[in-house]
């Protein structure tokens, strides 16, 4: 299919994409993109997933790629949790409205067609060859690819989601926008900025305050029975029903649920990418209480998917252990940034990072759902209140 000089190529499997190719158009260390995890990731999900690449080409020399997931979105996965009974009135009659909207929505059902990865927060969906980003018939290419995909898919495709772009992505923005997309803001991405000075772990704590240094050091003595390494693969293996129940705990917390990981999905992604992933294990008396996994992207330590034990984690400050355990990491690594996520900002930011704005898009085919869901979708993911904290002393 040929858009002024750039065309594409659709396969439905990495598998049936030549890896010297694909990763032609890559940097250097760009995992998240790279074929070897795109490969680990569709062997390790359910049949509930399907995966669709693109390649750009332009004069036949590929200059992009583009991954995408197709998947069902349900209305039953929108939970909204009950407010605590001494939140304010306002916040309960939050609550209750976005309570009756989910009760409205629960039975609906549509395919997406999601460019970007659902397990992982950030943008890892397309990535260009710089000189050719923010051309305008490059962006017509990619739109008639996604067309293409959705036409021919075997599910019926009824929206598309573009997930995760950052606030300056203006010309991917407007294009996406003037292609009948809706444009929403949702949680920012906490990043941590690791300083050039920050040789070691305590090189990061002694430039915090010291209110701040002292909750940190305090987190790290409440759980010093717990003990702390990294596992390799035979243990992954060993410890998979401990894991999948940690990691239960808290998927099943979460307000929506868009696709639920198979456990076994982190044991695949060790076998493939050897260092460039990894899983911290805490263990209380060799019982595994918490975990969390993590990528080396270029030169960004990416957090993953984690489990806790939430009888215990107040107890020995499992949480803050691990953002303490993430920020050391990316010390000894050489990071330029740990990726923290969009979850639980502010005790993220408590530890250093930083909220990054980050937007979505999303079209439905019917005019009259896109009418719904741009009324529906700012409430029902409109950002909790919470306090950014600074621990830094400058």
């Amino acid at each position: 299919m040929q858009a002024s000089a750039f065309s594409y190529k659709i396969f439905s499997s990495i598998t049936a994409v030549d890896s010297a190719l694909w990763n032609s158009v890559l940097p250097e260390n760009h995992l998240l993109l790279n074929h070897s995890y795109l490969k680990a990731l569709e062997e390790s999900t359910g049949s509930e997933i399907g995966y669709r690449h693109l390649i750009i080409e332009r004069n036949r020399i590929a200059v992009g790629v583009g991954f995408f997931q197709v998947l069902t979105f349900k209305g039953s996965n929108v939970v909204i949790p009950v407010p605590p009974a001494d939140a304010t009135r306002m916040t309960k009659i939050v609550a209750s409205v976005k309570s009756l909207m989910a009760k409205m929505i629960s039975g609906f059902r549509a395919n997406l067609l999601v460019s970007g990865n659902t397990f992982i927060t950030g943008e890892y969906g397309f990535y260009f060859i710089p000189e050719f980003q923010k051309d305008t018939d490059l962006l017509k290419a990619v739109n008639d690819g996604i067309e293409k995909i959705a036409t021919e898919s075997e599910q019926k495709i009824s929206g598309f989601l573009v997930k995760d772009f950052y606030q300056n992505d203006n010309t991917w923005a407007e294009g996406l926008k003037k292609n009948g997309y809706l444009e929403f803001l949702v949680n920012p991405n906490m990043l941590l900025d690791i300083r050039p000075t920050w040789n070691k772990f305590e090189d990061y704590l002694g430039d915090m305050a010291s209110k701040y240094r002292t909750r940190m050091k305090k987190a790290q003595k409440r759980a010093s029975a717990i003990a702390i390494r990294e596992m390799d693969a035979a243990e992954l293996q060993q410890r998979m029903n401990e894991m999948s129940a940690l990691y239960n705990e808290v998927v099943d917390e979460a307000d929506f649920k868009l696709v639920k990981l198979d456990i076994s999905h982190l044991l695949r992604q060790k076998q493939a990418l050897g260092e460039k992933f990894g899983v911290i294990g805490f263990f209380k008396d060799e019982e595994l209480v918490t975990f969390i996994s993590y990528y080396i992207h270029e030169r960004d330590l990416v957090a993953g998917y984690m489990g806790l034990k939430h009888t215990i984690n107040h107890e020995y400050d499992l949480y803050l252990n691990v953002l303490l355990k993430l920020a050391e990491k990316g010390i000894e690594q050489k990071m330029k940034h740990v990726v923290y996520g969009r979850t639980a900002m502010e005790i993220k930011s408590s530890v250093g990072a930083v909220p990054q704005p980050m937007y979505l898009y999303l079209k439905h085919r019917s005019p009259a759902i896109n009418f719904i869901i741009k009324r529906a979708v700012p409430f029902l993911s409109k950002n909790p209140e919470w306090t950014l904290r600074t621990p830094f002393k400058d």
